[in-house]
């Protein structure tokens, strides 16, 4: 990373940008705050009862101090980055030799189709939409559809989990008196390749609109700060994807969903990083039970 470029999810109204040339870290700094002391004092102008305070305020060293509207999109940015990374793990188990996986073999050897496994898939399921005369839809009842499609899906297509996201696109009359609501739902699936007829075979089965399914893949992209030609990892694009749609997620009555083997994503953990403290991807290897 080039110390020239500014930390991520940070723009020109943050208080600070950060330095990446400088080790991030925190300094104690004293303060003094004016109080209401309980007696009163002589000082050289007089007798007042003011006084001050002393305490201390942690400032930021090279780390970034972001915005709220910054802050924001870094913390769905983290949200996200967990999820894809739980997913990453599941879809490990599907590349990588089992005996390598539970601790019988210290040699990282590939299996015969992790070919087929090697990418996340970004999904998209839709449903036709009709006119309605009610102003807000049945969540629950679309809710019931999608958990049927997808079941479906996930059992034509051999799909071992995913995280999907509910969204809805209202749309009114002219006269004001009916309703379209799309609603429809995005999501990061870990499935194998499959030929794309067999692919709209299943979402045609399953009761889903036309296929959308997108294969993750690294990108080039150019560096606005330094001009240089990049590379974007699967990992990083699916992050992005999927940051991108928890702003719009329906709030209330969990409409961002975790499914399959994500839910038990600890599994999939390599046996030599694994202990009963895991809580999440970033604690993975980082607990004192590796330390000697």
């Amino acid at each position: 990373m080039d110390s020239t470029e500014h930390y991520g999810y940070t723009c020109p109204q943050c208080p600070s940008r950060g330095l990446r040339d400088v080790v991030g870290d925190r300094a104690s700094v004293q303060t003094y705050v004016p109080i209401e002391a309980a007696q009163m004092r002589l000082t050289d102008d007089g007798i007042t009862s003011n006084a001050m305070r002393r305490g201390i305020r942690w400032e930021v060293i090279g780390f970034p101090e972001r915005c709220k509207e910054c802050d924001k999109r870094y913390k769905r940015a983290k949200r996200a980055r967990e999820a894809i990374l739980r997913l990453e793990y599941v879809r490990m188990t599907k590349t990588m030799d089992a005996r390598w996986l539970i601790g019988d073999s210290h040699e990282a050897q590939p299996t015969a189709d992790a070919e087929r496994w090697k990418y996340l898939k970004f999904v998209t399921m839709t449903w036709p939409i009709k006119w309605t005369t009610e102003e807000k839809p049945d969540f629950d009842a679309h809710m019931r559809r999608y958990v049927k499609a997808r079941e479906k899906l996930s059992t034509t297509l051999d799909v071992l989990g995913g995280t999907d996201v509910m969204e809805c696109v209202s749309t009114k009359s002219e006269d004001g008196k009916l309703w379209k609501h799309n609603v429809h739902f995005h999501g990061v699936w870990v499935m194998p390749w499959h030929p794309i007829e067999a692919i709209d075979e299943a979402f045609t089965h399953a009761g889903v609109g036309r296929q959308q399914i997108r294969v993750i893949r690294e990108k080039e992209y150019e560096c606005k700060y330094t001009g240089k030609i990049k590379i974007q990892s699967a990992v990083n694009r699916a992050t992005a994807y999927l940051a991108k749609y928890l702003t719009k997620e329906i709030l209330g009555n969990r409409r961002r969903i975790a499914w399959g083997e994500m839910r038990r994503w600890k599994e999939a953990v390599p046996h030599f990083f694994r202990c009963e403290h895991i809580k999440t991807t970033y604690s993975v290897g980082r607990c004192s039970c590796f330390q000697d």
